[in-house]
C-alpha cells in the first residue's frame, strides 16, 4: 500500500514559501514515483536569493498543477494564447505566443478534468485519452481515437522556453597593448555578451573569476539593454533572436591579464509559467458513422446495406454522426454588418420558426419577412450545420475493380486526409431567393411571406447574391453566392444516410412537393426543423427538408461553379472567381436534358454527385432523380426541379442551360459564408 510521503499546502501568493533546490528536487522525484503520494498546492518561491534552475520549476509545475512559483530576482515574462476555446479529436488548434517565438517553445497538457460517457468507461481510460494530447510546431493536436467512446475535457496549455539551444558561453579578453607593443593588463575592459538567444529571453553572465580580481564600475547611465544583477552577476535583455552584440558594464582589471571566461545562462523567470486561455475540448463521437449503399440495386427501399445505422434510427444517439449533425442543426435569423461585423445570427425556434428560441422554448416573433430593423437592415432567414467532415469511397473488389457499392462516412474530425470539411461558417437560406432593389441594384434574400423570384438566368442569380457583399461590388468577396455544388451534395449525402434505411426515393419519405410553381415562401415555418412527410403533408404543399424549405420542387434551383466544357462529358468544378478547380468526367451526354433517372453516381474521392450511369427508367428505381448533361460548353448547373415532377429530389441535377438565359421555371436560393456572430 502507498505511504503519503509529501504533504505540502503552505504560502499566499503574498507570502510564498522559500523552497531550496534540495526540497524541490526531492518532490519531482516523489512525483515521479508512481508508488509514492503526493500532496503538493501553495506557492513557493526561491530560497537564499537564489534561482532555481528553470527545469526543476518546468517539472514541477507539470507534475503538481496546483503549485505556483513566485520569483522575486528576474521580470522577464511572455505569454500564449490559442486561437479558439475547443478543438475535437482528428483536429488541431493554433497556439499564439507573444514575447517569444512559438518555435522556441515547450508546451505541456495540464488537465483540470476529464469526463467520459458513463456507458464507455470499459472502452476508455484518462491516461488513453491523455495520450491523445500532442504538440507539433505550435498546434495542440487530438488523435483520432479508435474505439467508439464519448468523453470530453478542461485542460490548461503550459509553455517553457528551450534553453538548451542557446549559445551562452564567450570568452572575453580583458587585456590590451600598450605603444611598444607589450602586452600588458588593461585598466578597464568592456565587457560585451556576444550570445545567441530568442526574443524575450534574458541572459545573464556571470563573471568566474575571484571577486578580487575585477572591481565593478557603474557606467552612468547604463546601456538600455544591460541590467545590473550584482557586482559579480550581469543581465542582457536580448531581442531580437539573433545573435548579436550586445553591450555590458565596464571592469577595472588591475594587474590580471589574460582570457576572462564568462558564462552567460538563461535566468528564471520571476513569475509562475504563463498559461493559456483555459480549453473545453469537446468531443461528440470517437469515429465515423458509415453508410454503405449498393448502386447495382435499383430497389431504392433496400440500397442501404445497413439501414439500422441510418440517422433516422438513431434520434437520441450522439455516437451516431448523421443523427448528431441534425440534432446541432438549426435555423437562425441572421443580419449582414458589412465586411468587418459579418454576419450576426440568432437562433429561431426548432418547432416554428416564425419565433426566436429562448433556451429550447419559443420565444419572441422574428421579423423573418423583411422587415428593416431601426438601421435599415433586413434579416434572412438561414439554416446552419456544425462542423464536420465527410467522404465517400467507391469499394472494389480483390482485382481493383469497383463493386458498385459506395461508402459515405461522416465523422467530427478529419480522421484522415481522405476527410472533406463542412465549414461551419455556412448558412443556407432556408426559401427560395427573392430580390429586393435598393434603390440602385437587384439583391437576392431569403424571407418568408414572399414570392420567389424565377424566370431569370444563372448570371443575374450570381450577380444578385454577390451585391449583399457592397452596394456594387460583384466578386469583392466570396461572402455571398447562390447554393454552390458542394452544398447540393452534402445535402443529398445526408438525406441518403439519414433516411436511406428506409427508402433512397426522398420523394416516398418527405414528399414530392407543391405542384404550384413560385409559391409564396413561408408556408413549412410551422414546421420549422420537423420534415414534412409524403403520407401527410409533402404531398399537398411545399415540402420540408432540414430546415429547409422545397429543397426540391416548386422551382429549379441553378447551381454555382459548376459548368461543361465543350469536350465530351467533361464538368468543370470551378472557383467562387470562376478559374476551374477541377474537372469530372460525366459519361453521360445525351442532349435530352434530364429525362434520365439516375442509376449510379459517380462518388469518389469528391463526393461527386453527378451522373455516371443514367439509364432511361421509371423515376421509382434506383436513386429516383433525374440527371442530365448535355454535350454543349457552358451549360450551368441547376438542381432540385419544378413543380412535383417525379424527376425532382435531393439528387437531381442537371447541366442543360447556358448562363445568360432566362430560364422559365428556374430560380436560385442565397448562401453565405463568412464571418458570423451568434447572439442571445
Amino acid at each position: 500500500m502507498a505511504i503519503k510521503k509529501f504533504t505540502w499546502n503552505n504560502g499566499t501568493e503574498r507570502n510564498p514559501v522559500p523552497l531550496t533546490t534540495t526540497q524541490m528536487n526531492k518532490l519531482i522525484s516523489a512525483g515521479n514515483n508512481r508508488s509514492i503520494e503526493t500532496s503538493v498546492a501553495g506557492y513557493y518561491k526561491e530560497a537564499n536569493n537564489r534561482s532555481v534552475v528553470k527545469s526543476i520549476v518546468w517539472s514541477l509545475e507539470r507534475l503538481f498543477p496546483d503549485l505556483h512559483f513566485k520569483g522575486v530576482t528576474a521580470n522577464d515574462s511572455f505569454s500564449i494564447s490559442t486561437r479558439f476555446t475547443q478543438v475535437k479529436e482528428g483536429s488541431s488548434i493554433g497556439i499564439v505566443a507573444s514575447g517569444i517565438n512559438v518555435e522556441y517553445l515547450k508546451f505541456a497538457c495540464v488537465f483540470e478534468t476529464i469526463d467520459i460517457n458513463g456507458e464507455h468507461k470499459s472502452l476508455i481510460d484518462e491516461a488513453t485519452i491523455k495520450s491523445r494530447f500532442r504538440f507539433s510546431n505550435g498546434n495542440l493536436i487530438v488523435d483520432a481515437p479508435k474505439e467508439n467512446a464519448t468523453w470530453s475535457a478542461i485542460l490548461r496549455i503550459k509553455a517553457c522556453p528551450i534553453y538548451e539551444d542557446i549559445n551562452t558561453t564567450t570568452n572575453y579578453r580583458l587585456t590590451g597593448q600598450n605603444a611598444e607593443g607589450e602586452m600588458e593588463s588593461a585598466q578597464a575592459g568592456l565587457i560585451v555578451c556576444d550570445a545567441k538567444a530568442m526574443t524575450g529571453v534574458r541572459i545573464s553572465s556571470a563573471n568566474e573569476m575571484s571577486a578580487g580580481s575585477l572591481t565593478y564600475i557603474n557606467k552612468s547611465p547604463l546601456p538600455a539593454d544591460s541590467t545590473k544583477l550584482s557586482q559579480a552577476t550581469y543581465s542582457y535583455a536580448v531581442s531580437p533572436a539573433t545573435a548579436g552584440n550586445f553591450t555590458g558594464d565596464y571592469f577595472r582589471a588591475g594587474s590580471v591579464s589574460g582570457d576572462v571566461q564568462i558564462t552567460a545562462t538563461p535566468r528564471l523567470f520571476g513569475d509562475t509559467l504563463p498559461v493559456s486561455n483555459i480549453l473545453t475540448i469537446s468531443v461528440y463521437e470517437s469515429r465515423a458513422t458509415t453508410i454503405r449503399i449498393n448502386q447495382n440495386i435499383s430497389d431504392p427501399i433496400t440500397m442501404v446495406l445497413n439501414p439500422k445505422d441510418c440517422g433516422a434510427e438513431n434520434l437520441e444517439n450522439n455516437n451516431n454522426i448523421i443523427a448528431w449533425i441534425r440534432k446541432n442543426s438549426h435555423c437562425y435569423l441572421g443580419k449582414f454588418y458589412g465586411e468587418v461585423d459579418g454576419m450576426k445570427i440568432k437562433q429561431l425556434y426548432d418547432r416554428d420558426r416564425r419565433y426566436y428560441d429562448n433556451n429550447g422554448e419559443k420565444g419572441e416573433l422574428a421579423p423573418i419577412d423583411g422587415t428593416p430593423d431601426e438601421d435599415g437592415i433586413i434579416g434572412d432567414v438561414f439554416m446552419k450545420m456544425p462542423e464536420f467532415y465527410y467522404k465517400t469511397v467507391n469499394e472494389t473488389n480483390d482485382s481493383g475493380q469497383e463493386t458498385g457499392i459506395v461508402a459515405i462516412s461522416f465523422a467530427t474530425g478529419r480522421l484522415d486526409d481522405s476527410y472533406i470539411r463542412w465549414n461551419p461558417n455556412t448558412l443556407i437560406g432556408v426559401y427560395k431567393g427573392t430580390i429586393i432593389n435598393d434603390g440602385t441594384y437587384d439583391k437576392l434574400y431569403s424571407i418568408s411571406g414572399v414570392k420567389p423570384v424565377y424566370r431569370k438566368s444563372q448570371s443575374y442569380f450570381k450577380a444578385s447574391a454577390r451585391r449583399r457583399n457592397d452596394i456594387t461590388a460583384l466578386t469583392e468577396s466570396n461572402h455571398f453566392s447562390i447554393v454552390d455544388y458542394q452544398t447540393h451534395v452534402v445535402m443529398a449525402l445526408l438525406y441518403y444516410c439519414y433516411y436511406g434505411g428506409r427508402n433512397i426515393n426522398c420523394q416516398a419519405i418527405v414528399g414530392a412537393g407543391t405542384e404550384e410553381v413560385g409559391k409564396t415562401t413561408g408556408s413549412t415555418d410551422t414546421r420549422a426543423m420537423s420534415d414534412t412527410s409524403a403520407i401527410y403533408d409533402g404531398n399537398s404543399g411545399s415540402i420540408n427538408f432540414w430546415g429547409l424549405e422545397n429543397w426540391w420542387g416548386d422551382t429549379t434551383e441553378y447551381i454555382d461553379n459548376l459548368a461543361t466544357t465543350n469536350a465530351n462529358g467533361l464538368v468543370n468544378v470551378l472557383s467562387y472567381n470562376g478559374t476551374v478547380t477541377r474537372q469530372v468526367q460525366v459519361p453521360f451526354t445525351d442532349s435530352k436534358d434530364a429525362q434520365a433517372a439516375v442509376s449510379k453516381f459517380i462518388f469518389g474521392e469528391y463526393a461527386d454527385l453527378l451522373p455516371a450511369s443514367p439509364q432511361y427508367v421509371s423515376m421509382t428505381l434506383n436513386f429516383c432523380d433525374g440527371a442530365g448533361v448535355k454535350n454543349v460548353a457552358n451549360m450551368v448547373g441547376e438542381r432540385s426541379y419544378f413543380g412535383n415532377s417525379s424527376r425532382g429530389g435531393v439528387g437531381f441535377i442537371a447541366l442543360a442551360l447556358a448562363p445568360t438565359i432566362n430560364s422559365q421555371y428556374t430560380g436560385a436560393r442565397l448562401l453565405y459564408q463568412g464571418k458570423i456572430t451568434e447572439v442571445s
